[in-house]
């Protein structure tokens, strides 16, 4: 372990704010939304490569994932393609989202009404389901105010959703060992999950509409959180669709080598309210420390069962105690700047991305894998 004093992390600055940063072999793939190109950036501060990503006007917005062996995937209009050689596949339809799986890939394609397929890394499509919206949506928390009632907050009737997509969905497409969660809403906020199996593409269940926020895979089981319009939960779901326990928490939740969950809370409001904190059977939560700050990354997890994350300009620490430490201080240029996920690799580098800086440290941390978790 490190010791208790904080340490500084070293500062490498990009061409621009990075989108949906990934790290590999001690580089960071990014796109650069300001001219839409994807580059890949050294944690010794050296650019290695650089591509423009074909974007027309018409274009949904690219997407960048890593498959299993560190490779770069893209997508962008109806295509997605390697930016590092001449591997491409013509999806057919705009791609909205997309995710990579052992043998292939997860997309989201904008159609009526909006379509998922699973898609082998040649091209073949091994399935394609619609996700159709319920026929109407509506939710306790939404009120609105009419002169007829004298403007008198009252829940609004339920209405037949005009859109449904994924452009105000978190968490849109998460990949687990049997099944993919995906969500599909319409502007108003709210959503839908609908699990589908990844061997036929089945919807084996859908929630009914609501403020879902964060999704998290662990074993076969899956936590769905909600947050907005009064709502601030966490629900554990088994692969049938069963709930099987409740947390009035929401936030980045993690299973711990010891098999605790652990989650850091995160709420869309200032000043801040939330805590690190874990999940207990019946529906109990054993807070721990509060946690400043509003922007957070999503922690690394480490072999010791810590999580390092980045919040209110610290690079943070909480063990498996839930007891928390500064590693560093970090603060962000901006007062909008969104954190990239937390990364740990092999040798103990930590890196994540905060506004246009790449922040690399070296410690003596090890990160858990799944192959930790078979032993």
């Amino acid at each position: 372990m490190m010791g208790p004093h904080p340490v500084a992390m070293r500062r490498i600055v990009l061409p621009s704010d990075p989108y949906q940063a990934r790290f590999v072999d001690r580089t960071c793939v990014f796109l650069m939304p300001d001219r839409w190109a994807v580059a890949a950036w050294s944690f010794d501060g050296l650019e290695q490569w650089r591509q423009e990503a074909p974007v027309s006007s018409r274009s949904s917005r690219p997407r960048l994932r890593l498959d299993d062996r560190g490779e770069a995937w893209v997508s962008s209009g109806h295509l997605l393609f390697r930016p590092t050689s001449d591997e491409a596949i013509d999806a057919g339809a705009s791609i909205l989202e997309f995710t990579c799986t052992h043998d292939g890939f997860l997309l989201a394609l904008e159609a009526e009404p909006l379509s998922i397929a699973r898609i082998l890394r040649g091209g073949d499509v091994v399935w394609r389901a619609d996700l159709a919206p319920p026929d109407e949506i509506e939710y306790v928390g939404i009120v609105q105010w009419e002169a007829s009632t004298g403007f008198q907050p009252r829940r609004k009737p339920s209405w037949h959703p005009r859109t449904w997509d994924m452009r105000f969905v978190r968490d849109p497409m998460v990949v687990g060992a049997r099944l993919a969660v995906v969500g599909a809403g319409d502007s108003s906020g709210l959503s839908c999950r609908y699990a589908l199996t990844l061997d036929t593409g089945q919807v084996i269940w859908r929630t009914e509409p609501g403020p879902w926020s964060q999704v998290t895979s662990i074993g076969n089981d899956w936590f769905l959180g909600q947050q907005g319009y009064g709502a601030f939960e966490l629900g554990r779901v088994f692969e049938d669709g069963t709930v099987v326990d409740k947390w009035p928490v929401d936030g980045y939740v993690t299973s711990l080598p010891s098999g605790a969950i652990h989650v850091i809370e995160l709420e869309n409001m200032l000043p801040s309210q939330m805590h690190a904190s874990a999940l207990m059977q019946g529906g109990v939560v054993n807070r721990g420390p509060h946690l400043d700050g509003y922007y957070t990354s999503r922690p690394a997890l480490t072999v010791d069962g810590d999580l390092i994350f980045w919040r209110n300009d610290e690079l943070q620490l909480l063990d498996a105690g839930l007891r928390r430490r500064k590693l560093a201080r970090v603060p962000s240029q901006e007062e909008t700047a969104f954190p990239s996920d937390m990364h740990l690799d092999g040798i103990g580098t930590l890196a994540f991305t905060l506004g246009n800086g790449l922040w690399t440290m070296e410690s003596r941390f090890r990160p858990f894998s799944d192959e930790d978790e078979s032993r």
